[in-house]
């Protein structure tokens, strides 16, 4: 069939606005890449910084830089769609709460996706390589309820389809830390306040979450699953300790070390490098500059590194 202009300028216009890039053969080996981006913290919040996006070092931080966008740090999660060679994070671009889906693609084309119900709040975004979707935890502005939501992307929107809603734990309007499976889809997401935390579960198709684990005098960031023993890895602290902990399925919890330092939980994030066997955890040292320390499944640390900027929403992308 002879093909005309209008095939062409077709083709062309679903190629600009395509996340996915071209094929290329499986490498045999484990590789982890981490996508992330970089910001530094800024005493008016109607004037953003700049945020610089893309790969991150595992020992320097933004190594490659594919993109720029205006954010605030409160952006504690990113995500990567492994089909659509997509990266997603929420975040503001006015200074409020996190109301804007932002998505990247690898040439570093920035989209920044509303939704219609501006004072509907997300975080904790996950996707799930089990059945290639996008989740999120929302609340709406000045309530306590949250709902496990699938998040729903077009061209210039994202809409939030919610699974299970009005779970009301303490204070539930803080989930900034969640973690997925991505053998079984099943998702985990913690509500919490400085003293007390709770972990709950939820398997997309069912009626309700299960809460999985709930503590008091303490509290818990850092979520991340480990596919290599299932279970959850994290950050607890209490009111003198800093302790790198495992979960399992049961809620049984399981105190790896004792870490010599104490994170900053509002400006943390922290991804597991499954090839290496590592978890990493990522902070604020000043307003201009972050940290970045690598700890062995053990509780061994394996570096720590100075970055230049605060490392926000890293996540895995392989």
């Amino acid at each position: 069939m002879k093909k005309t202009l209008a095939h062409f300028v077709l083709a062309a216009a679903f190629a600009i606005v395509s996340c996915t890039k071209p094929f290329r053969p499986v490498e045999a080996e484990c590789r982890s890449v981490f996508y992330g981006f970089t910001g530094v913290v800024t005493a008016k919040p109607d004037s953003l910084p700049l945020c610089r996006f893309g790969i991150i070092s595992k020992n320097s931080g933004l190594k490659l830089p594919l993109a720029q966008l205006r954010n605030s740090e409160r952006s504690a999660q990113g995500a990567f769609d492994t089909v659509a060679h997509c990266y997603y994070a929420f975040g503001s671009n006015d200074g409020s709460d996190p109301t804007v889906l932002y998505r990247i693609n690898l040439e570093g084309r920035v989209e920044a996706l509303t939704n219609s119900e501006y004072r509907l709040l997300f975080n904790g975004l996950l996707y799930s390589r089990f059945d290639g979707r996008l989740y999120a935890f929302r609340r709406n502005a000045g309530a306590s309820g949250v709902a496990v939501c699938q998040i729903l992307t077009y061209p210039d929107r994202f809409e939030a389809k919610e699974l299970v809603k009005d779970i009301w734990g303490v204070a539930a309007n803080t989930v900034i830390s969640s973690a997925v499976d991505n053998n079984t889809g099943k998702l985990y997401f913690r509500l919490g306040t400085d003293s007390t935390f709770e972990i709950y579960s939820f398997q997309p198709g069912d009626s309700a979450a299960k809460k999985l684990l709930s503590q008091k005098k303490s509290r818990i960031f850092g979520l991340c699953f480990n596919p290599a023993d299932e279970r959850l890895y994290a950050i607890r602290q209490d009111s003198t300790k800093t302790r790198f902990v495992k979960i399992d399925n049961q809620g049984n919890t399981t105190v790896i070390d004792t870490l010599p330092f104490r994170p900053d939980p509002a400006s943390f994030c922290a991804a597991i490098d499954r090839c290496a066997n590592q978890y990493m955890l990522m902070g604020k040292v000043s307003n201009t500059h972050g940290y970045l320390v690598r700890l062995a499944m053990n509780g061994s640390i394996m570096g720590r590194d100075t970055t230049d900027g605060i490392l926000q929403a890293v996540t895995a992308a392989r």
